[in-house]
């Protein structure tokens, strides 16, 4: 699998009171091992991402963390994960 797959944060790899989605989070871990590219990735920016991928513990899985694009016209990853609808950041968006 050469696939780049992205993961928001918030409402997807934990919940808006801030608990892990462990389902959400299994899936990440599986895609990796798989051989995809994961990139997480928040609109509350690259250093909030970056705890949580900590906090998650997911170092060992993650290859880039980012802020969240805005404006973006086009699709940047071949499979997005997100909770919004509107999300549209891969070619294939899985909302959760």
């Amino acid at each position: 699998m050469n696939q780049e797959i992205l993961f928001d944060v918030d409402g997807t790899l934990i919940t808006f009171d801030e608990r892990p989605r462990w389902d959400i989070i299994e899936i990440l871990k599986i895609l990796k091992k798989l051989g995809a590219r994961i990139t997480v990735a928040s609109g509350g920016g690259k250093d909030y991402a970056e705890m949580w991928v900590r906090r998650l513990f997911l170092e060992e899985f993650v290859d880039t963390v980012m802020a969240k694009p805005i404006g973006l016209k086009y699709p940047m990853v071949d499979i997005a994960f997100d909770d919004e609808e509107a999300a549209n950041f891969g070619v294939v968006n899985i909302k959760v």
